[in-house]
């Protein structure tokens, strides 16, 4: 009777002290617009609560137990085709990206945002749907041309040989690259962004875009043509 007053105790100071780390988190969260802390649920509810969100943190600090450990988040995310970040010196984060599930960010990486914002836009969303729609259109039934800003990122194998891809020149290169990976691309291309960067933040999309229009011109008439550019906001620079 003892031992099980005890573990009644014991139980209860646990559940005080998540309770208090809960409201003392959604305290300091309150101050960000995208951050909501949700503290305990039922396990019947836990695939409601995944689908309200974009990825999985997978980032698990790296020792001998956490390296060849597999949790079921790894499986949520498989059941809910939810992509990770993810602690690459682990096997299974390193399976993770190699195999195109996730993006790798170091335990001890101070830039991972960045990271994770550069794997999105090369292997996110909006590109997957683009590759669908061309899988579906690329026999021989049509002649299409792709236009990329920058001819890069892991959906380029599934591009069937049959599309004639058009890339960006020095200057519209900028719209389909990062800030990051501008300044990797040499000291002129890092030039050539941040002045259009800072041309967007003053005049908007509309202006920068339209100058930058009448720097590529295709010297080609087509029934059709669709954008798959992805930029919501006016006064940030990036093509998609």
């Amino acid at each position: 009777m003892t031992d099980k007053k005890n573990y009644i105790q014991a139980h209860n100071l646990q559940n005080e002290y998540l309770s208090y780390r809960k409201d003392k988190l959604a305290e300091y969260s309150s101050q960000f617009d995208n951050t909501f802390v949700h503290g305990g649920y039922r396990e019947q509810e836990k695939y409601k609560i995944i689908d309200t969100f974009d990825m999985m943190c997978y980032n698990y600090q790296y020792n001998f137990v956490n390296d060849a450990a597999i949790a079921n988040k790894y499986y949520d995310s498989l059941i809910m085709k939810k992509p990770m970040f993810v602690n690459p010196k682990t096997r299974l984060g390193d399976f993770i990206v190699r195999n195109g599930m996730g993006v790798g960010i170091d335990e001890n990486d101070m830039n991972a945002a960045d990271k994770i914002f550069d794997w999105y836009i090369n292997i996110g969303g909006i590109q997957k749907s683009l590759a669908n729609l061309l899988s579906e259109l690329s026999d021989n039934e049509y002649e299409i041309d792709l236009m990329l800003f920058c001819k890069t990122g892991g959906l380029l194998a599934d591009i069937s040989e049959n599309i004639n891809i058009i890339e960006g020149n020095f200057f519209t290169k900028a719209l389909g690259i990062t800030h990051a990976e501008a300044k990797q691309c040499g000291f002129a291309e890092f030039i050539n962004r941040s002045f259009w960067t800072v041309l967007t933040k003053i005049f908007k999309t509309r202006f920068t875009f339209n100058i930058l229009s009448r720097l590529q011109r295709l010297d080609k008439s087509y029934d059709c043509a669709v954008s798959f550019m992805q930029n919501g906001d006016e006064k940030t620079f990036y093509g998609g």
